[in-house]
């Protein structure tokens, strides 16, 4: 203001002044909002910035996927006509009492199902459902979906190879080195039979085997495997594990990392001194002790006093009942029932 008030006394005449001085009241408060900014910058903790910027992001990031979900579904609301409405209704009212499908009338309610299904599909752009909700719900037409996306095929047996005759295109998604197909109680040597007195002109019979998952069929008959590379979920340790036991050819790259000042997932302390006392009521005093002790040292940690009120601790003693009433009344003595 000082340097203003010269300005406009060596040269009042200047017809410059009319536009300067109806910009003074902005110039002023953005001198006055630069100047709370450096002062608060300067005093405020930057921890607590960064909590509230990871706040805003967090709602920016809420609002424009519940935007995008609003859009989505009046997309999908503006293509449904009364009939599709109604056929959808009907679909589901009809697999409501389907149920298990083991009932008196689960045939009717089958043929109505698949029936209301085929009336409104046209109007459901995507549709995802359990496998046997596929076969109660869905015609056996060929190329009843463009694109069919089967997820974890690594564990779908033979019931799922219907699907290669609904799909235009099928996507296979799974893991030859997950878990098979498990068909306990199943007597082989009958299926085997079965097998050769049904599929003796296929083909490479013995891949309709019950052992065979869709991912086993999906290689055979389609190949152009695709390799994921990435892993965004699990922690590194537990895919390097993976990776030395499955993965040693492609091993997969996590893209999760651990927290700034993590809690170690697993910790192993080995009680030497410990022993059992008893044979009826078996106890282990030297591990209670310890366990009580790393207890004790957790709820003291402020790094687990950080997790919030709703962090919880459960001790499970392999030792017996007895042992648990053990390190339960040390916990009361130590922490007290609170």
């Amino acid at each position: 203001l000082p340097q203003f008030i010269s300005k406009l006394a060596a040269a009042p005449g200047d017809p410059a002044w009319e536009a300067r001085i109806a910009t003074l009241p902005a110039a002023v408060a953005h001198l006055q909002a630069r100047d709370w900014l450096d002062e608060f910058a300067s005093s405020a903790d930057a921890q607590a910035i960064e909590i509230e910027l990871a706040a805003a992001e967090a709602g920016i990031a809420k609002h424009t996927e519940s935007a995008a979900a609003l859009r989505a579904w009046s997309h999908a609301f503006d293509r449904m006509t009364d009939q599709h409405r109604r056929s959808l209704v009907q679909w589901q009212q009809a697999v409501k009492a389907l149920g298990k499908g083991t009932g008196k009338y689960a045939l009717r309610h089958r043929r109505q199902a698949q029936l209301e299904l085929s009336a409104c599909r046209p109007a459901i752009p995507a549709w995802i459902m359990p496998l046997h909700l596929v076969f109660d719900s869905i015609s056996a037409v060929p190329g009843a979906f463009d694109v069919v996306i089967v997820d974890e095929a690594s564990q779908c047996g033979p019931d799922a190879l219907p699907l290669f005759l609904l799909a235009k295109k099928i996507l296979i998604v799974g893991d030859d080195k997950q878990i098979s197909p498990t068909n306990a109680g199943i007597e082989l040597s009958h299926v085997h039979q079965r097998m050769g007195e049904l599929l003796s002109d296929f083909k490479a019979s013995e891949n309709f085997d019950l052992s065979r998952s869709l991912f086993d069929h999906g290689e055979v008959r389609i190949g152009n495997r695709v390799v994921l590379r990435e892993h965004f979920r699990c922690m590194p340790e537990i895919i390097r594990f993976s990776n030395e036991l499955c993965y040693t050819h492609a091993p997969l790259i996590p893209l999760r990392q651990y927290p700034p000042n993590r809690l170690e997932p697993l910790v192993r302390r080995h009680v030497v001194e410990g022993y059992r006392e008893g044979k009826t009521r078996p106890v282990n005093r030297a591990e209670a002790e310890q366990l009580v002790e790393a207890i004790v040292a957790c709820c003291n940690d402020p790094a687990y006093a950080r997790k919030g009120k709703k962090l919880s601790m459960g001790v499970v003693s392999l030792q017996g009942w007895e042992q648990a009433q053990l390190i339960e009344s040390m916990l009361m003595q130590r922490l007290g029932p609170e």
